[in-house]
């Protein structure tokens, strides 16, 4: 993740950034450090991430709306990710990242089952992996000094079962379980009294549930339209962990308990086809506060919007699309997200593959723009 300097963590954190900031909170997920509470999502597909997620709510990804049309086949999509932390490189020297992490976003199976459509699917809507090191302060800057590294994950994982039926018009209904786990490490080598170890991790689960709607009418013609629609409803998600310090000052630990209360997400979104090579897309989502009493700290209601379009000449193998975006969260450390995506689509007979890039920049208060890099990958093979 990232290093800051431990001595002034609460002080920085609450002065130097519009964000909340609680007694209770634990110390290595300061503001200033980690994006916490909050997340971007991840794209579910290389299709979404070359939309900027224009296509969120209406593509073939049931994990995202139960009600979509996979058809009979499996899904696989892995990811490339990168954060890119400009707020501490321009402040302090010597700096150095982990710029590429190998993980995955969604995997699904589609079968037919008595006119039904049943997805088994496991996604990752949050995930965040940073490592950074530095040393404080700028070349020739007073003061103490010392070395700094942040590594951290922040790791949601959904899984579930949908159900959906219909033809013109189709709905779905999933039943999910959510897996949070998350780790937060600062590492200070300083002569403060405070330089040292702080380690933070915890883990927890929460059930839930989703719905969704999709409508089409000659998708495949010049005017043609589809829409789709869905709810995903989570109910309150408890986590448990430990909170660590091995320092110069001394060792202690305690054993860490909280909640974050019931979410729920919601959206819908448009294609409406220019020609049968061609549709333009035009997405918006809205999601409820994310609370965590415990730690006395908020993510207010959050929504985001979208456009895209994309491109297919029948007559070769080959696609491409390109999108834009934008994801707005309240009270958050990193409160404003501009996203550009832009992917190629290849057919082979019954495969395809997406290929989708997502660049966000991140705005975080007073402070220079960060970058979150998405390359999403995702090989649909039918049987």
């Amino acid at each position: 993740m990232t290093r800051v300097r431990l001595l002034l963590p609460l002080a920085a954190a609450c002065l130097g950034f519009a964000v909340p900031c609680a007694a209770d909170t634990p110390l290595p997920i300061t503001a200033a450090r980690f994006a916490f509470p909050g997340s971007v999502v991840t794209p579910a597909s290389g299709t979404s991430a070359g939309l900027a997620l224009a296509d969120r709510w209406l593509n073939e990804d049931a994990a995202v709306n139960p009600a979509a049309r996979p058809g009979r086949g499996v899904t696989i999509a892995p990811q490339l990710l990168r954060v890119s932390r400009q707020d501490l490189s321009a402040a302090n020297r010597e700096f150095d990242q982990v710029d590429l992490n190998v993980d995955f976003a969604n995997a699904q199976l589609s079968l037919p089952v008595r006119g039904y459509t049943v997805s088994l699917y496991v996604w990752q809507p949050q995930l965040r992996v940073e490592n950074q090191s530095f040393v404080l302060g700028r070349s020739g800057s007073v003061g103490p000094s010392g070395t700094m590294q942040y590594d951290a994950v922040t790791r949601e994982t959904r899984g579930g079962i949908a159900v959906a039926k219909g033809e013109g018009v189709r709905w779905g209904a999933a039943f999910e379980m959510t897996s949070r786990d998350d780790e937060y490490q600062v590492l200070e080598t300083s002569g403060s009294p405070d330089a040292g170890l702080r380690d933070l991790t915890w883990t927890g689960t929460a059930f839930g549930g989703g719905a969704g709607v999709r409508w089409e009418r000659r998708p495949l013609e010049r005017g043609g339209l589809v829409i789709g629609a869905g709810l995903h409803v989570q109910a309150p998600l408890s986590v448990s962990g430990t909170e660590s310090a091995e320092l110069t000052s001394g060792d202690s630990r305690r054993d860490l308990d909280a909640e974050r209360g019931s979410t729920w997400e919601g959206g819908a979104s448009a294609r409406w086809t220019l020609s049968p090579e061609s549709g333009v897309y035009a997405s918006g989502t809205q999601r409820s506060a994310e609370k965590w009493d415990a730690f006395g700290v908020t993510a207010g209601a959050g929504q985001s919007w979208a456009a895209g379009i994309d491109y297919r000449d029948p007559e070769t193998v080959w696609g491409g699309s390109i999108g834009l975006g934008l994801d707005v969260q309240p009270g958050t450390p990193e409160p404003r997200a501009k996203s550009i995506g832009v992917g190629i689509t290849y057919h082979s007979g019954e495969t395809i593959v997406d290929f989708g890039v997502l660049h966000r920049a991140i705005a975080r208060t007073g402070l220079p723009t960060i970058s979150d890099d998405r390359v999403v990958a995702s090989v649909r093979v039918a049987f």
